[in-house]
């Protein structure tokens, strides 16, 4: 099975976003990126911790895509408002 490289967007703005974001450990994470805080867009209140994150995975994309949105859902993320906070949010970029 081959390796692919991918890059991951992350972000939150929930309680302590940039803690949460240092803490998180991604599979096969090669580096990653300062944690930038932003202002929010939208109907959102909380300001934003972003990152991104160079990760090597055997899986295949839709498969890897399965997985960060289970570790969203693990980390308290549940489907709501567009634009809306989020506990975690994990994208391939």
């Amino acid at each position: 099975m081959s390796r692919h490289s991918y890059l991951i967007a992350l972000g939150s703005n929930h309680a302590n976003p940039r803690r949460r974001l240092a803490a998180l450990s991604l599979d096969g994470m090669v580096v990653m990126s300062r944690i930038l805080t932003t202002a929010p867009l939208g109907p959102g209140k909380r300001r934003y911790a972003n990152a991104a994150a160079l990760i090597e995975s055997n899986l295949l994309p839709a498969d890897l895509l399965a997985h960060l949105k289970s570790m969203e859902r693990a980390h308290g993320r549940r489907n709501g408002r567009r634009w809306g906070d989020r506990s975690l949010d994990l994208d391939i970029i």
